[in-house]
């Protein structure tokens, strides 16, 4: 006969499995990365909120890591939305207080990514992440570099801060070896702890191995920002042979090979970088190595190809500043085929999408200081009469 279980064991047993998955979730939450797994942070991060009856500091912990998962897929608005609800519960987040900052910041909102800062630095004097955000917004070269030193000196090892010192340097022709300098620097320090993890993400946990491989992809990228594109091919290539299935050192060469002018190189990179993507799973990068084959069949003309791509990933999970990338490509592509009101559409769905990426468009925009217009929180009218005349303009080429 069949053992019958008394109801209340059975509602008490149910509940203890339902407070053991709500238990589970939110060490996930916790211990997944939102850099990497930000749809895993996510799901675990929301079902523990679900669960959760409380409104106390550990709900507040849940809602700050849901709201990392949100900033590093390009959901801006939701991830305010979380780091308010989190501070509202806990004001002591500091770092939640930062990074609401930094959100604000891609919204267009320099003056309250400047109030979260301030108030960070107030609330904790000793915050080298914070001191180096106000650096960050600093304008004058020389007090940027001052507060960022100042930075260093408070946190050592927060890479971020090291990496910003390299762009200043890099500013001047006097001081660019300089810049590659400080980089060689960081590259031949394997005993530095990073305490930032969010340019390390790309290449999965972090050591002292993957603090090395940010660095060297780091110095690749300032030595193509220099136009040294044959040294930072080589970087690239290192970082490929360490990775060979991951697809960012592969749009990394194709970018190379572009500079270079080896298109059909570069599209066949491109492609090889979406190929391993596929094969390995990275979702969240997919995109890129999708926009970084745009840019080719652009260069040769294929305009058709370049709608189609933008078409066949428009309903992905794509980030906003992506799909606003691949919308001016588009623009360039329908503008060349002679579609004026096309090609209008796409610079609309563009600053729809990312202001800052339609605020970046260079010759002969960006020569003629709308980036400055965007820092204060706006692209006037002045931005889109201009965009208008260049569709009318065969020579006016929109790039980005």
């Amino acid at each position: 006969m069949r053992r019958m279980y008394p109801i209340t064991t059975l509602a008490a047993f149910l509940m203890t499995q339902a407070v053991a998955l709500a238990a589970n979730d939110a060490v996930d939450c916790h211990t997944a990365d939102p850099f990497r797994e930000s749809q895993k942070t996510y799901d675990a991060c929301n079902r523990a909120i679900l669960a959760s009856e409380e409104k106390d500091k550990a709900k507040a912990t849940l809602l700050a890591q849901r709201g990392e998962a949100y900033y590093w897929v390009d959901h801006i608005v939701e991830a305010i939305g979380d780091f308010n609800s989190a501070l509202t519960l806990d004001p002591d987040l500091n770092d939640t207080r930062i990074q609401r900052g930094w959100a604000r910041m891609r919204t267009g909102n320099p003056a309250g990514a400047y109030s979260d800062f301030t108030d960070a630095l107030e609330r904790n004097p000793k915050s080298g992440r914070a001191l180096y955000a106000l650096g960050f917004m600093e304008r004058n070269p020389d007090r940027k570099r001052k507060i960022i030193e100042q930075a260093i000196a408070l946190t050592p090892d927060y890479y971020l801060a090291h990496d910003a010192l390299a762009e200043i340097d890099n500013q001047s022709s006097a001081t660019r070896d300089l810049a590659i300098k400080r980089l060689d620097f960081l590259i031949n320090q394997g005993e530095v702890k990073l305490n930032s993890v969010r340019y390390l993400y790309r290449f999965g946990k972090l050591n002292t191995k993957n603090y090395h491989d940010s660095v060297l992809l780091n110095r690749g990228d300032m030595l193509y920002t220099l136009g040294r594109y044959e040294e930072a091919m080589r970087d690239y290539q290192k970082l490929a042979k360490r990775y060979s299935g991951h697809p960012t050192p592969y749009v990394k060469q194709a970018t190379v090979l572009m500079r270079l002018d080896r298109i059909n190189d570069a599209l066949a990179m491109a492609q090889k970088s979406h190929d391993v993507c596929v094969e390995n799973g990275y979702s969240h990068l997919c995109g890129e190595s999708i926009e970084m084959i745009m840019e080719p069949n652009l260069h040769l003309g294929h305009f058709e190809n370049v709608i189609k791509l933008r078409d066949e990933v428009e309903n992905q999970r794509n980030s906003d500043n992506l799909r606003a990338t691949m919308s001016i490509q588009v623009a360039q592509a329908y503008k060349s085929l002679g579609k004026i009101d096309e090609a209008r559409a796409a610079f609309v769905r563009t600053g729809q999408l990312d202001p800052f990426v339609l605020s970046l468009i260079s010759d002969p925009m960006m020569k003629l200081g709308y980036y400055e217009g965007f820092w204060e929180g706006k692209i006037d009218e002045n931005f889109f009469n201009g965009l208008e005349a260049c569709l009318l303009d065969a020579t006016c080429k929109v790039n980005i």
